[in-house]
């Protein structure tokens, strides 16, 4: 194993901020909580962390050009994942506002694939792994075990900070407990899936 215990708090530390730092997929994770409860929010985060585990195995296997040898991939990736935010904004402005976290699989799907668009082409996770990462972590040497290390590391980190964003708007979710109070955050969950989509489209 290559990454020493400094190596690991820096890694842990930057991975924190990032993950904190207000972006698309917390957005994402907002709405889709607000709109259908945290089981849903969750899907989500599981999506992010399964994006991030793909571009953990990119970056140790040698790949760290892979986001600009691939731009058109990217780009493909990027516009698919804003349709399907603006697909998800669309089905939950039509649909009943739900007074019970909804448990339908495929919209489970349907947040996990986003959580996994999103990070696959969020710009803060790419410098990361193919950038900080290799600074910290020679990833020519790094190992399996660096790999799960690494990997551990980050759905750690981005588990518990990306749950906060969920228990809050959960939280949020439940003190707004009329009907018509659910009714109205319902829209605005439904509006600002519809916006993130449209603005990742627009990039």
């Amino acid at each position: 194993m290559t990454l020493d215990a400094a190596g690991a708090a820096t890694l842990v530390l930057t991975m924190a901020l990032l993950s904190a730092a207000p972006g698309p997929a917390d957005a994402a994770i907002l709405a889709r909580s607000i709109g259908h409860g945290w089981r849903q929010g969750m899907t989500l985060v599981l999506g992010i962390v399964a994006a991030d585990a793909v571009l953990i195995a990119v970056a140790l296997g040698g790949l760290a050009l892979a986001a600009e040898a691939n731009a058109a991939l990217f780009t493909l990736i990027r516009y698919g994942c804003g349709a399907v935010l603006v697909v998800m904004g669309i089905r939950a402005w039509g649909s009943a506002t739900p007074a019970l976290p909804v448990s339908d699989e495929g919209s489970r799907l349907a947040g996990f694939g986003a959580g996994f668009l999103l990070t696959l082409t969020d710009p803060s996770a790419l410098v990361f792994y193919f950038g900080l990462m290799p600074a910290v972590l020679s990833v020519d040497q790094a190992g399996f075990a660096d790999g799960l290390l690494v990997l551990a590391l980050a759905t750690g980190v981005i588990v518990a900070v990306k749950s906060v964003y969920v228990l809050a708007a959960e939280r949020a979710r439940r003190w707004l407990s009329t009907p018509r109070a659910r009714a109205i955050l319902h829209r605005l969950a439904a509006v600002l899936l519809i916006g993130l989509g449209v603005f990742i489209l627009a990039g």
